[in-house]
Order: structure tokens, then sequence, then C-alpha cells
């Protein structure tokens, strides 16, 4: 690895690492703690998985690592329900985006679905028939926000320009916000003529 390589990877990492002690995603221990805690505690170990993101012609954008637990090691039963991922389908990005077009909203974004583990203090509620998509009214008397899930990204929108901002405001208090501007591509989708907006938890 070259030493431009190494360091546009090294801050690849700093940034998902700090990005999810900023949340907090954990909370460091001393070996003495983790010696007090019960009989049958076993640490998971973790891995970083390396990425590279790419632009609507298909060149090398920016690198990016996730930093992921290994569950498959956990000793612990989990249902289906409490481990899967949030997954979006296409067909759901499809109904987002035509009520986008229909309210003529000129905000949707993405960001990270760490987020939307807030979703009930932010008065979100999840669809019965449809678990990646939530609706919810932020402030009494404006138009709702809109919100789909994959994985690690969200979009969301909303008609008004208050209720957007208010979203935002909510999103930063969770962590750092890189708001990238509008959105070209989306789970495979392109998008043209519109003033749909992307960003991500950093």
């Amino acid at each position: 690895m070259t030493t431009n390589d190494k360091n546009i990877w090294d801050a690849a990492y700093n940034k998902e690492y700090d990005g999810l002690a900023g949340i907090p995603t954990w909370e460091v221990i001393t070996e003495q703690q983790f010696k007090q805690l019960s009989k049958g505690v076993k640490p998971l170990p973790s891995m970083a998985i390396s990425t590279i993101k790419y632009d609507e012609n298909n060149k090398p954008k920016r690198a990016k690592y996730q930093i992921v637990i290994l569950g498959n090691l956990d000793y612990h039963h989990w249902s289906k329900e409490s481990t899967a991922a949030p997954v979006m389908s296409q067909l759901e990005l499809r109904l987002l985006t035509s009520l986008a077009v229909s309210l003529s909203s000129r905000h949707i974004l993405a960001s990270n679905s760490l987020i939307i583990w807030s979703s009930s203090c932010m008065g979100l509620q999840s669809s019965p028939n449809s678990p990646c998509l939530f609706v919810g009214t932020l402030i009494p008397g404006e138009a709702p926000i809109y919100v789909g899930i994959y994985v690690d990204d969200i979009i969301y929108f909303s008609p008004s320009a208050v209720t957007k901002r208010k979203f935002e405001e909510l999103l930063s208090t969770l962590g750092s916000i890189d708001f990238m501007g509008q959105v070209t591509h989306f789970l495979g989708i392109e998008f043209t003529g519109t003033d749909m907006m992307m960003a991500m938890l950093v």
C-alpha cells in the first residue's frame, strides 16, 4: 500500500471510529471492571470492513470502513426479528419518491439508520405493512415527515421546510452529519430533475 493509500484508509477508519464513538455506540470499561462482570459474560470481537464508494460514472468517490461486531459468535439466542437489518425495497423507495413528487417536496435526504432507533423520541411511527417506512408529525400544524431505511442509510422528505429543518436539528443532535447535496443515485436508481438532497451520518 502506498503512503497516500494508507493515509486515505487510515482517515476512513478514524472517521468511522470517531463517528461511532461520538453517538456513543459503546462504553469503554477497564480490564478490572470487565473481570467484575457476572460469569458467563463473553466479549464479542469486532472487525472493520473496507469498501469503496463509486459515483454515478462508476469512478471511485471515497474510501469507507464499517466497524461491525461478529454477531455470529454471540452465545445468546436471538429471534430473526430482533437481529435482521432493516432493508427498504425498491418498491418502497419508488413509493417515497412518488409521494415526494406528488407533494412537490424539495427535501429528500439520506443518512445513517442508527438515527432511526430514536424514531420513538422523534414521534415517528413505523408502517404496519412496511417496517422500514416511517411517518410522523414533528411540529403541530406542519406537514409530516416521511422516512425510509436501507440498512445504514435513510432517506426522508417533507413538503414543509420547517419540518425538514426540525428533523435536521434532531439528526444533528445524534452525531456528525455530512450533507452530501442532491441525490443522484440510491439503491441502483438514478434520480434526475429533482431537488432531492442527500446526507450521511459520519
